[in-house]
């Protein structure tokens, strides 16, 4: 099944998140920087898509940018910490 457009958004900006969990708070990395960088610019493509401010993560990535990058910092939580460990421990993306 192909995605919608805001499902790709949601699923781009939910693996940055995961990412910068599993390398920032666990110290470690699922995702080379070649590959990240891949993801980061794959979302700033879609930053200007009409349904980017409907994404679920909108407030923290509407400033997003590669010099800015992804602010840990603002999703300090339980639940992503869980899915990065997750990651980490089975080595693989999972939806989330």
């Amino acid at each position: 099944m192909k995605q919608t457009p805001i499902d790709t958004i949601n699923n781009l900006q939910e693996i940055i998140i995961v990412n910068c969990y599993v390398y920032y708070e666990l110290d470690d990395n699922v995702l080379s920087d070649v590959q990240f960088d891949h993801v980061c610019n794959k979302l700033i493509g879609w930053m200007n898509h009409k349904d980017f401010k409907k994404s679920k993560h909108y407030e923290l990535f509407k400033d997003f940018s590669m010099a800015t990058r992804f602010n840990i910092s603002e999703t300090k939580n339980k639940k992503w910490l869980n899915i990065a460990q997750q990651v980490v421990d089975n080595q693989k993306y999972i939806d989330v």
